[in-house]
């Protein structure tokens, strides 16, 4: 298994410019290929941070990260802890800290004096962090624990008590370790609670949270729920929502004996286990070892679930395990052998942590792979569309990076929007005796995608009025080119208003069904007037956008990137108030992707 940082063996032979035309002539293709491979798709990116990687200590203690987001203008957010607190630092493209974040770009958080620790964090469309995870030193816990901050990294005193929120389920351990949001503003966090029943064992646990951080009472039992699959301990590591409000967790089952299995739920809308999905709700996955963890999961466009963790071989090796769903829960059969894959990385003990989608359907891996050096270090593997090891990508579709000499794990994984992989997790210092927020960069050649990326930009006045404002163009003749204004296209001002049940309505003409980005600056209602929301409704789907979660309900608001799929021919793209007052759009910008 190669290393990322790795000398060029031809280096030497390129600094005698007054070689022989012939010796020059024999080595030219042998150049050409080393060139290549020090900048193929999954080396890493030497505009990032050092050779590729940043390493952070955090308030200068031992740190980790737990979890990633990518803000829309490229920014880079990683949870996790610092010593006994929750942490969270924000870098820039280049990987340097965002000084305009919290303190010199790092934030932390504690609770109750005790260890806290950050699971998953995910991005409201006002811009708002929420942070899950778990927090001991309170009556009960450690309980789930959530944080809320404003984009600058200062709590939100508007959400729970201060900004905080923690939840117990049983009065026994509890710990979240993911959480995710509804297009209507609720947050579902997700983990893993003791004492269900008045037993010592641990369950799924699920809590559904209103948008100001309060229990949702018409979840579950109120707002919570718990699930068992088997008289082990069972424990829910990740959560992806499903249409219509149902919400999929995935995890571990343990049975009888040392046996344990991807374990899967899908709930309603109001928490109950959802029938149609594996007969009962409920999915476990046996893998040949008899011992399989899942850390991971993501919805492919055609509705398919992938999930990825390790499978354990006991007295040989640990391995990366993915498999993938249909919509009722069942294996398919089509991705890998049986709906199973097995990937040994570096030939002992690998562990797949998290999991995303990249170009054309392919599947990134990344986690941990113990090596030939005697300790673990990050391993990202990408996957085609079917479960087979991308050979185009780093070593036969595997690649290993080292920190520091000492043994390094990555937790979390992004596709930024130019294709290159964001892997982050902790590194320790040489002498192990502290360990850093740790991050590595990955390639990503714009060839791979077969398809050039494609920009529309509404950058002509619309009529504005109660009626319908419409504007139509050609999506496939639109040009490609650079950004100028903040990550949009047009540095004009241009906005466009549709008065209270007014819309606004963009019709496109689509060549080729593909993924796109949709982008765009909103303004909802005026200052003084109750909670206004933009609903968008394109591909299918409809995202909510609510002004009472801003400061001031006047001011203008950038919108995160939403990931749509359209087919071809004429499409619909629709702005619509579904409050009380007028909704104002700003250089709304379409974007083309690489085919999923």
């Amino acid at each position: 298994m190669k290393r990322q940082t790795r000398p060029n063996p031809w280096g030497a032979h390129a600094e005698q410019a007054g070689r022989a035309l012939a010796l020059a002539s024999l080595l030219a293709p042998w150049l050409v290929a080393a060139a290549r491979a020090q900048n193929g798709p999954g080396d890493l990116d030497p505009t990032f941070g050092q050779g590729g990687k940043v390493t952070t200590s955090v308030a200068g203690l031992s740190s980790g990260i737990a979890d990633l987001a990518l803000l829309p203008n490229g920014k880079i957010l990683a949870v996790g802890f610092a010593g006994p607190d929750i942490a969270l630092v924000r870098y820039n493209r280049d990987g340097s800290p965002d000084t305009s974040f919290g303190v010199g770009g790092e934030v932390t958080t504690d609770f109750f004096g005790e260890d806290d620790r950050a699971g998953g964090v995910v991005l409201q469309p006002d811009g708002k962090i929420v942070v899950a995870g778990s927090a001991r030193g309170g009556v009960t816990g450690p309980d789930f624990a959530m944080a809320r901050y404003h984009r600058d990294g200062s709590l939100d005193l508007s959400f729970g008590e201060g900004g905080k929120v923690t939840t117990d389920f049983f009065g026994g351990f509890d710990q979240a370790n993911d959480v995710a949001l509804l297009p209507s503003g609720k947050i579902v966090v997700v983990g893993e609670a003791r004492g269900a029943l008045g037993t010592n064992k641990i369950d799924f646990a699920v809590a559904r949270y209103t948008r100001h951080g309060r229990l949702d009472r018409s979840f579950g039992d109120g707002g919570k729920v718990t699930t068992a699959f088997s008289a082990g301990d069972d424990a829910a590591r990740a959560v992806v929502l499903r249409p219509g409000g149902k919400i999929l967790v995935v995890g571990e089952a343990n049975g009888n004996g040392p046996s344990t299995d991807f374990a899967l739920v899908r709930y309603t809308h109001d928490g109950e286990l959802d029938p149609t999905f594996g007969g009962d709700g409920k999915v476990t996955t046996v893998f040949p070892s008899g011992i399989a963890r899942a850390h991971d999961v993501v919805v492919q466009p055609s509705g398919k679930v992938v999930v990825a963790g390790m499978t354990f071989h006991p007295g040989t090796s640990q391995d990366f395990a993915l498999a993938r769903y249909k919509g009722n829960g069942h294996l398919d059969p089509t991705f890998g052998t049986g709906g199973k894959v097995i990937t040994d990385v570096a030939g002992d003990f690998d562990t797949g942590v998290a999991l995303a989608l990249h170009s054309r359907g392919k599947i990134v891996v990344a986690g941990g792979a113990y090596t030939d050096s005697g300790q673990d270090d990050f391993a990202v593997a990408r996957y085609t569309a079917d479960g087979h090891l991308d050979q185009s990508f780093g070593d036969g579709g595997r690649m290993i990076t080292d920190f520091f000499g000492g043994s390094d794990a990555a937790n979390g994984v992004a596709i930024q929007q130019n294709g290159r992989i964001v892997a982050g997790g902790m590194a320790p210092d040489g002498t192990a005796e502290r360990s850093f927020f740790a991050l590595a960069r990955y390639l990503f050649h714009e060839e791979e995608c077969g398809a050039p990326e494609m920009r529309l930009c509404l950058d002509e006045d619309v009529e504005s009025g109660t009626g319908h404002s419409r504007w139509v163009t050609d999506l496939s003749g639109a040009a490609a080119h650079q950004d100028r204004d903040g990550g949009f296209c047009g540095a004009r001002g241009y906005y466009y208003v549709a008065e209270e049940t007014g819309r606004i309505r963009v019709e496109v003409n689509v060549a080729d069904a593909r993924a796109y980005r949709l982008s765009f600056r909103y303004r909802v209602g005026t200052e003084g007037q109750p909670d206004e929301s933009l609903r968008v409704v394109v591909g299918g789907r409809s995202f909510d956008f609510h002004d009472g979660d801003l400061v001031n309900s006047d001011q203008w608001e950038l919108s995160p990137p939403l990931a749509v799929v359209l087919g071809s021919g004429r499409q619909t793209i629709e702005f619509r108030s579904i409050g009380q007052d007028s909704v104002h759009l700003e250089k709304v910008s379409l974007e083309g992707v690489c085919p999923r």
